[in-house]
């Protein structure tokens, strides 16, 4: 079965539309999103739309759980995410969506265990792992594939017989900064490959303006 796995939109519809056109040229069987579909960028309403339009599997992210558990955060960091402006923004349907997604999901296709997650398997929502993290911990568990999100850096990586990916981010890479990326996986030939995709910079800062970070534009190549 061929899959599709993407991460961390965070409301940038315009980059969004980019990686969903993108990924439909290869029709994966199934879109598997590892959360973070909203702050930072306004456009949580259509991200989400989208979300449920296409019939993506979803889970959680730490982001998500901000928004819809009303976390208490420093007026700096709700700023910075965008927080309040979410929350205003947000359909009562699409916070109830957001809300009620579960924070990983555990699949077997044609043989292979995966296991789904936006942070780690240790902490599903807040766990980081990088490109350059030990995995020396997560020898034993009892998948062939883990994939994650959250760090918004997209790597393949080997910790045992257990394959460690993460598709990047959807709407904010931290890597490449006008790339999004995803991952594609035939579970068939146990293959995952990472895919690239140009993102419409100048229109993204001009769309969004006041709404990307001073960082962000930066990583855009941009300042």
């Amino acid at each position: 079965m061929k899959l599709a796995i993407l991460s961390d939109i965070h409301g940038n519809k315009l980059a969004f539309d980019r990686v969903l056109a993108d990924l439909s040229t290869y029709n994966p069987e199934e879109v598997y999103f590892l959360g973070d579909a909203v702050n930072y960028y306004p456009d949580c309403n259509e991200v989400v739309g989208s979300l449920k339009r296409y019939n993506i599997r979803c889970i959680k992210g730490n982001h998500d759980f901000m928004v819809t558990e009303n976390l208490h955060l420093s007026e700096s960091a709700a700023m910075v995410y965008g927080l309040c402006n979410t929350q205003q923004l947000l359909s009562e349907q699409n916070f109830d969506f957001l809300g009620k997604l579960p924070t990983s999901i555990d699949i077997e296709i044609d043989s292979v265990k995966i296991h789904f997650v936006h942070g780690s398997p240790s902490n599903q929502l807040e766990g980081y792992l990088y490109p350059d993290t030990d995995l020396t911990d997560f020898k034993g568990l009892n998948y062939d594939f883990v994939f994650c999100g959250h760090t918004h850096r997209a790597m393949v990586r080997s910790a045992g017989n257990i394959q460690f990916a993460n598709p990047g981010s959807a709407g904010m890479p931290r890597d490449i900064g006008d790339e999004a990326s995803y991952i594609l996986f035939d579970t068939e030939r146990v293959n995952c490959q990472i895919h690239r995709v140009k993102l419409p910079v100048k229109d993204i800062i001009r769309t969004y303006k006041d709404y990307v970070h001073p960082s962000v534009i930066q990583l855009l190549g941009r300042k």
